[in-house]
């Protein structure tokens, strides 16, 4: 109950609805949240694309990022030793610089590029600035300044791989591998190559001095240590990359390992020719190449990596489109299939309806001879084929009772027909039927019964009464509700004589359905037997001048009349005769 108040709302909207538009209605209530999960598949799998898609933009721009400050740093080196007294050390720096320049130029084009989406213009810049900055002081001042302001510039181009990375997505990678991969490209090994780097300048520079202070000595313990920790945290993050990805392995491993070699081996020649030994005589050029080596080999892992990553992005936006298009391919596939077999149970229930309703119209015009025939196997086409049932079930009953109307038409004529006056009437004892002869018998006596029962109308017999023939119509009801075998009553009715004979009418299942009477109109018959009786008694007096009336009389009773008058006839002229013959005799007169 508490279920069909719930659902009242919307079976009155439904049957307001033809098939067709409940169909629509449904179709469309079943496809928006269908409609609405695609979109939402189809926008989250893009994003992703998308997102795969930043990171090589941002992966793009740090590779001429990387080359430009390597070039910053190979020019702080190129200074330093300018500073140390070298004789082709002005030569190199000026080669350095114009390599620097060359480095900022594409780097200046791929960022305009793509400064729209990464937002790097203005730290580019800064970059600029610091680095025209350091390269026009680079010999002019002192060595520590130099040192100072190539730092400067080259923190401030980190800082600009640092940004790219941020703003395209590259520190937000979901996947293990290329997050490490990714953070060793961004942020361990420019500051390995860039710790690398002051490590040589200094080392240098103190190679040069062939003293240290005590501030030299902690300057150098602490890039030292930071040097150490990039290294390892680099290390970490291949070995995690490789791990979740042992493809990686073969690309990754070997130069991991040479950073970290050439770290440590930067590490012990400054401690054993700068830190630890007594007196420093160790070559700048040697220092200079030495930390040279760490920088090369970082650079030569960031060169290995960052095609490994770019595969790997390239891969997932590959795959991210292959899923999609496989999602929407099925997704498609399977709306059109859904769609065709809406379609074909929207025009099976339409079709069926329309066969039911033309088999109904045909049956509703007694159109009885069209198998009604259902390929389904559904609720629909049980309702057919209960349809069907009931045709086949009143094209025979209408058959019966065509034979049975066909008997009954026969058996009305035969009644319509026959001399005998028949009356019919159901069990409320109301005239259902009469045939011809007793519509004559009573439309004859009709002026004589009125006399007793003025309303009587022999035209209006079917649907009257029958009460209305007797003096007491309860036991006339009374008698007929009960009476079993023919009961027969005399009736005398405004001087006319009528004789009923009914019988019960009961079908086969003892049912009674009324009665049926014959009527017989016996004032003649009476009238007759009453002259009769008249004449006979004056004959039985000796009084033979009585005589039947012959008018009006047919068949039986005017050949009775006839020769009833022609016995008396013959009877009185014979009894004459003999009275004469007697009266002679007793006057002696013997003659006659």
């Amino acid at each position: 109950m508490a279920v069909d108040t719930l659902l009242a709302p919307g079976r009155r909207l439904i049957e307001k609805l033809r098939f067709g538009q409940k169909f629509l209605l449904v179709g469309t209530i079943f496809l928006i949240p269908i409609a609405v999960l695609l979109s939402a598949t189809y926008q989250k799998v893009s994003a992703d694309i998308a997102f795969a898609e930043k990171e090589r933009t941002g992966l793009n721009v740090v590779a001429p990022a990387r080359r430009f400050l390597q070039t910053v740093q190979h020019h702080r080196g190129r200074a330093q030793l300018v500073f140390a007294g070298k004789a082709d050390s002005a030569a190199a720096l000026a080669e350095a610089r114009k390599a620097a320049e060359d480095a900022l130029d594409k780097l200046a084009i791929v960022d305009a590029a793509n400064t729209a989406t990464l937002n790097t213009s203005a730290t580019l810049t800064a970059s600029k600035s610091k680095w025209a900055e350091a390269r026009d002081k680079a010999t002019s001042g002192s060595a520590e300044e130099s040192f100072t302001l190539h730092g400067a510039a080259a923190d401030s181009v980190l800082d600009y791989i640092g940004l790219a990375a941020d703003n395209s997505n590259l520190t937000l990678d979901p996947d293990v591998d290329s997050f490490y991969i990714q953070d060793a490209l961004t942020q361990r090994l420019p500051r390995i190559a860039e710790m690398a780097g002051k490590l040589r300048a200094k080392s240098s520079l103190l190679a040069t001095r062939k003293a240290l202070t005590t501030e030299d000595r902690v300057e150098l313990g602490i890039l030292i240590a930071s040097l150490g920790d990039l290294v390892q945290a680099s290390a970490a993050g291949f070995d995690k990359a490789t791990q979740a990805n042992p493809d990686l392995k073969a690309t990754l491993s070997e130069v991991s390992a040479k950073v970290t070699g050439r770290a440590e081996a930067l590490k012990a020649k400054i401690q054993a020719d700068l830190l630890n030994a007594k007196e420093i005589d160790v070559d700048p050029v040697s220092m200079f190449a030495q930390g040279s080596e760490v920088i090369e080999a970082a650079y030569g892992a960031f060169d290995a990596a960052h095609p490994a990553l770019d595969a790997l992005l390239a891969a997932r936006a590959g795959r991210l489109r292959d899923e999609l298009q496989r999602d929407l391919i099925i997704s498609a596939a399977t709306l059109l299939g859904a769609l065709y077999l809406f379609l074909s149970l929207r025009s099976s229930v339409i079709g069926q309806i329309a066969s039911i309703r033309r088999d109904a119209e045909r049956i509703s015009v007694a159109d009885f001879d069209h198998p009604i025939v259902s390929s389904a196997r559904d609720e629909i086409s049980d309702i057919s084929l209960a349809l069907e049932k009931v045709r086949v079930n009143l094209k025979a009953q209408i058959e019966k009772d065509r034979r049975v109307a066909d008997e009954m038409t026969r058996i009305k004529i035969a009644l319509d027909n026959v001399s005998t006056g028949v009356m019919i009437a159901d069990t409320s004892r109301t005239i259902i039927y009469t045939n011809r002869s007793v519509n004559r018998i009573l439309k004859d006596a009709e002026a004589d019964i009125r006399k007793a029962l003025p309303n009587f109308s022999a035209d209006r017999l079917v649907g009257s009464n029958i009460d209305q023939f007797h003096k007491n119509p309860a036991h006339q009801a009374d008698l007929l509700s009960k009476f079993t075998s023919t009961y027969t009553a005399a009736l005398e009715i405004g001087g006319r004589h009528m004789t009923v004979s009914a019988n019960p009418v009961v079908n086969d299942q003892g049912q009674r359905l009324g009665a049926v009477a014959e009527w017989r109109d016996r004032t003649a018959e009476i009238m007759v037997e009453q002259e009769v009786e008249r004449i006979v008694g004056a004959a039985s007096t000796g009084d033979f001048s009585q005589r039947l009336t012959v008018e009006g009389k047919q068949g039986f009773f005017r050949s009775l009349a006839e020769g009833l008058n022609a016995l008396l006839e013959t009877s009185a002229s014979g009894l004459q005769d003999v009275a004469g013959v007697l009266k002679c005799i007793a006057k002696g007169d013997l003659t006659q």
